[in-house]
């Protein structure tokens, strides 16, 4: 299913929020079940079934992320399926490599070294996103996939800083 046609926006990342919240308004106007109660009830399922796909795709195109996965599925077949184990390994080396300076942080009860660390990793996420945006804007869907995961990495890592964070405070 193709969320952006279902919601007859454009085939793009940069959407703007209030386009994507009006066109949901708007369909949920026309397929919400609750306007069609008096109705016989198959046809009743038809129009709930609908407005859980507008849900759907409105939690979908919300969200940065999951729009960016949405749009960079729609062109999987133009990624290969190969993956290149040099760099994805040294991804995964720099992932143990931060976990393992958090933990010295957390170890040494250094909350300012996390609060710093946790600056750095938000500019890692900053330059990811816009990365993110330059690949997906240049139809360039292998880079924009590989940089997606790599952002996705980020935003969870930090949020295991900030929890981090919250139980040395909490100290």
């Amino acid at each position: 299913m193709n969320y952006f046609n279902l919601f007859d926006l454009p085939l793009t990342f940069n959407l703007k929020q209030k386009d994507i919240k009006n066109k949901f308004y708007q369909l949920q106007k026309k397929y919400h079940p609750d306007l069609y109660m008096h109705i016989e009830e198959k046809k009743r399922l038809h129009f709930m079934q609908n407005s859980i796909l507008i849900n759907k795709a409105y939690q979908i195109l919300k969200n940065p992320i999951t729009r960016a996965e949405h749009l960079i599925s729609l062109h999987q077949s133009n990624i290969k399926k190969k993956t290149n184990c040099d760099q994805y390994n040294k991804f995964l080396s720099f992932q143990f490599y931060l976990y393992e300076k958090l933990e010295n942080f957390k170890k040494d009860n250094q909350y300012k070294k996390i609060n710093v660390f946790y600056k750095k990793i938000t500019k890692i996420e900053i330059y990811l996103s816009n990365k993110l945006q330059q690949y997906l804007y240049a139809k360039n869907w292998e880079k924009a996939k590989n940089n997606l995961e790599k952002l996705k990495y980020f935003l969870k890592f930090k949020i295991t800083i900030e929890k981090t964070m919250s139980s040395i405070h909490l100290q």
